[in-house]
């Protein structure tokens, strides 16, 4: 029964990856732009950005998206919601982001660094996706709306990057 089950999740997997769906096109590239951000920026820039994403999905319901939206001529709303988050969270971590961070800085571990990149990328994702329209999400590939999408996920995506820093700082201070 269990060989089963796994051999029917092989061949979807198969399926999924011989012929990949935009979306999941797009998560591989946003798996990669986090390798690339870890390695590029360290641990303390990786950290900031985080907490700035939180500060960000905060200020957002604050901003009168529709009005700058609509200003500027744009005919996807989704996408002026989505162009708008983003220029947020730019702002912040260039305004307010850790600017001397070394990569790899002596207190973290390079795997560290790595979990934080993928929950801070698999957070962003998740809030993009939210912005969609129910009929958007539909398009996605199921494998993308489970993860990202799936309602019952979403509390999971907003406190897995919080709750990895705690314990890392936990483990830290034991071993410190």
């Amino acid at each position: 029964m269990a060989f089963t089950s796994l051999a029917s999740s092989a061949n979807g997997a198969v399926k999924i990856l011989s012929n990949p769906t935009w979306d999941l096109i797009l998560i591989f590239v946003l798996v990669g732009g986090a390798l690339f951000w870890t390695f590029l920026s360290g641990r303390r820039r990786v950290v900031s950005s985080i907490m700035l994403s939180y500060v960000a999905l905060a200020i957002f319901p604050a901003i009168p998206v529709e009005r700058i939206v609509s200003s500027l001529g744009l005919r996807d709303a989704v996408a002026g919601k989505i162009g708008v988050f983003f220029i947020l969270l730019a702002l912040l971590i260039w305004l307010l982001g850790a600017r001397r961070a070394k990569p790899f800085s002596p207190g973290g571990s390079w795997w560290q660094v790595l979990l934080l990149s993928f929950t801070q990328v698999g957070l962003l994702t998740h809030i993009t996706i939210s912005f969609l329209t129910p009929d958007r999400i539909e398009v996605l590939s199921p494998l993308t709306r489970r993860v990202f999408a799936d309602p019952d996920i979403h509390l999971w995506w907003l406190v897995a990057p919080a709750a990895l820093l705690i314990l890392i700082r936990r483990l830290e201070m034991r071993e410190g």
